[in-house]
């Protein structure tokens, strides 16, 4: 009788026309679209987004010229800066495998995660969760440090809904991801 139930179970299942959901990137693909960009004074992270393209945060390139991603040498060929704090690079001397897509933007008690290079640490990687947004701001429950600034800050499905950067406010450190 439990064989039958079990049979039945199945023949039921399989007639719903259930889509299977889309498969989650594992953490080793989310590292392959994190960067590590290398400036002449210190260290950045950023996203790949494209073969060529990348995204980091603006104020990274404020004082210096970006040498290297993940220890390749680069060339820039175009900084665009949209005033909110992201840059969209487009590099020569590099191609990337694996690149992140847009998502949708995150809501309050979302699990986020990114890859960064606290301090110039290589690909440290965090969780957290998402504590408060507007339409620009996304204020984070987890920890950032000098050299996250530009990761790219990704949902549960690897998708990009946001980019670290940092505001102290009143001796406290947000983490901070512009949207």
């Amino acid at each position: 009788m439990r064989i039958l139930i079990l049979s039945l179970l199945a023949l039921v299942g399989a007639g719903c026309g259930c889509a299977s959901l889309p498969e989650v990137p594992s953490h080793d693909a989310l590292r392959e679209t994190a960067l590590r960009l290398e400036f002449a004074s210190g260290v950045c992270s950023g996203t790949a987004t494209g073969p060529q393209t990348l995204q980091t945060a603006s104020h990274c390139f404020q004082f210096d010229k970006l040498v290297s991603v993940n220890g390749v040498p680069v060339q820039v060929v175009t900084v665009s800066d949209d005033k909110r704090d992201h840059a969209q690079v487009v590099v020569t001397g590099i191609t990337f495998k694996r690149w992140a897509v847009r998502g949708e933007a995150p809501k309050q008690g979302d699990r986020i995660q990114f890859f960064g290079n606290p301090k110039g640490n290589k690909d440290s990687y965090r969780r957290g969760y998402v504590s408060y947004v507007d339409d620009k701001v996304i204020a984070m429950e987890v920890m950032t440090c000098l050299g996250d600034s530009g990761a790219g800050v990704l949902n549960d499905a690897g998708e990009l809904v946001g980019m670290v950067s940092a505001v102290t406010v009143d001796s406290c450190l947000f983490g901070i991801a512009f949207r």
